[in-house]
């Protein structure tokens, strides 16, 4: 264990509440709280002093342009989310969730679906928290 549990949970409450989550959403997502305290325990999610997160991929994507990390932004502006949602169907939950992660990193959608399962539950549990 990188990170002893009581820390990083201490770590994601500040995040939290940084962001102002409210009681009903913490508790609605609390197993993806869980998630994210575990991955700061493992080391493979930072909070960094700003309140962005960074997290360090498990399976790094290979290719050209091979990815090694991820850092999501603190904070979402409505500009940058409609640009990654243009021509994505309300109705579709799986490509608004990778739009969302890519508006919070700034990388492209194709990213995202080029992730492990294992990679993609990390950015699914720190998405549902912008949504």
């Amino acid at each position: 264990m990188a990170v002893a549990i009581e820390q990083a949970q201490k770590e994601i409450e500040s995040w939290l509440e940084y962001k102002k989550i409210g009681d009903k959403k913490l508790e609605a997502y609390k197993d993806n709280i869980e998630t994210l305290v575990d991955s700061i325990c493992e080391g493979n999610l930072v909070l960094n002093e700003d309140k962005s997160l960074t997290y360090k991929l498990k399976f790094p994507t290979e290719g050209e342009k091979s990815i090694t990390e991820l850092k999501f932004s603190a904070r979402l502006k409505v500009a940058d989310l409609h640009k990654s949602l243009k021509g994505v169907s309300a109705n579709d939950a799986d490509e608004r969730l990778l739009s969302y992660g890519a508006a919070l990193t700034g990388l492209p959608k194709g990213i995202f679906r080029a992730l492990d399962m294992e990679d993609y539950s990390i950015v699914q549990a720190i998405v549902v928290f912008f949504v």
